[in-house]
């Protein structure tokens, strides 16, 4: 069985490095004598937030707006002999999407951020912190790393 320190569902730690996992399965390490410096700050839990962010707004207001053009048209307008529920579920999938990518987009919480051949890698670590071991971490980079180690609590 793997030696790992810490363990979250796409990241590990050991005492030679950093292991990146899919599936639980490491697919690359990053050896601390590779990397230059180590964050612990809260900052955005995924890339690409603002991109994520204008998609889901685009598709949230596309949703709302065909959402009430349907309604007018069928209880104002009389416009409909007869309602398909496909008229009604058209807007609600892209406002469902939307939602979540809004969501998602605004989600902050504790991030590793790894500068290692002068390439910032950022991990969301907010698992760790939800069972309570981010004081422990801290304690394993700085006995463990020989670089820079510093955290940000905003």
């Amino acid at each position: 069985m793997n030696n790992y320190k810490f363990e979250i569902d796409h990241l590990a730690l050991s005492d030679t490095g950093i292991h990146l996992l899919r599936s639980r399965f490491n697919y690359d390490t990053i050896d601390f004598l590779n990397i230059n410096s180590i964050k612990i700050k809260r900052g955005r839990q995924i890339n690409n937030w603002l991109l994520a962010l204008v998609i889901g707004l685009l598709l949230l207001l596309f949703g709302i707006f065909t959402g009430f053009k349907v309604v007018y048209e069928f209880f104002f307008a009389n416009n409909f002999h007869q309602f398909y529920i496909e008229q009604l579920l058209i807007p609600f999938f892209p406002t469902v999407v939307g939602s979540f990518l809004i969501y998602s987009a605004l989600k902050i919480g504790y991030t590793l951020e790894i500068l290692v051949d002068n390439k910032v890698k950022r991990f969301p670590i907010e698992e760790i912190n939800k069972k309570g071991a981010l004081d422990e971490l801290k304690l394993f980079f700085k006995q463990n790393t020989l670089t820079s180690f510093k955290f940000e609590d905003l």
